[in-house]
């Protein structure tokens, strides 16, 4: 019998974080083009910060499409499951 190993989930910052390897930025640059403070995408990056609905949406029309997660909703679901998660669960 196989054992079972637990999922963990991706958090968004860090498909943010391979984004801007891959696209030769940094957080803080991307901060500024977006106009928000750099300590805001440099704490998602680090996975210390959730996605806001305000961020998904920004990330969204600067790349484009979004390119971070299929929907910006969907990073806000993720999100929100984390920290249900983490409230219910013992440290």
């Amino acid at each position: 019998m196989t054992e079972k190993r637990p999922v963990y989930p991706i958090h968004p910052g860090a498909v943010l974080g391979d984004e801007l390897t891959e696209l030769n930025i940094t957080p803080a640059d991307l901060a500024r083009a977006l106009h928000v403070p750099s300590n805001r995408l440099c704490q998602l990056v680090a996975g210390k910060r959730s996605m806001t609905a305000d961020t998904a949406l920004r990330l969204e029309q600067w790349l484009g499409r979004s390119r971070i997660l299929d929907e910006p909703a969907k990073a806000l679901r993720i999100g929100s499951r984390r920290l249900i998660r983490a409230s219910i669960e013992p440290n």
